[in-house]
């Protein structure tokens, strides 16, 4: 199971409002919605950046999101997983490197963890966390990026802010 993230280019890049940098993926950029991104981001809030403005923030992480459970950090970690970490609602994000991701996937496999989800997406080493208001005013900015033609994914280092004391965040 692969995700194709490899064969997809960078179809516009820039900065979205409330902080927030946007990476936008698909194949066979024409100029007109490379233009058609540009205009989405300033008509939220934003502009276009030039080559790799934002890109180089990003980088290929494998994804597996488990049922937590006893014992799978201990075996994700042990499987060549980078990190494990369990998130608000549950469940346990384990991110890999996409060279070691479908090897971990099947280590945890055979150890009885099924992954909810499982893929190979792009992340940003320096997350911006909003509030709801300002991350409504991201999201409708997504969503408008998603529904151009040729858009086969939107990235982000928006994230939602996570109350104090919640599980994966620090106490």
């Amino acid at each position: 199971m692969t995700s194709g993230y490899q064969d997809q280019a960078i179809g516009g890049e820039g900065y979205g409002p409330c902080g927030a940098i946007v990476l936008v993926m698909g194949r066979n950029w024409s100029a007109a919605q490379r233009a058609a991104v540009r205009e989405i981001l300033a008509q939220h809030g934003g502009h276009g950046g030039g080559l790799n403005s934002v890109a180089y923030l990003f980088h290929p992480v494998g994804l597996l999101r488990y049922p937590s459970s006893a014992r799978l950090a201990e075996r994700a970690l042990a499987a060549g997983a980078e990190s494990v970490q369990v998130l608000a609602h549950g469940e346990t994000e384990v991110a890999t490197d996409p060279a070691d991701w479908e090897s971990v996937r099947e280590a945890l496999a055979t150890s009885g963890h099924l992954p909810r989800s499982a893929s190979i997406t792009w992340r940003t080493a320096q997350p911006v966390r909003l509030e709801p208001q300002a991350m409504h005013r991201v999201q409708a900015l997504l969503d408008a990026l998603r529904a151009l033609e040729g858009v086969e994914a939107v990235y982000t280092n928006a994230e939602p802010a996570v109350p104090a004391g919640s599980p994966g965040t620090a106490a």
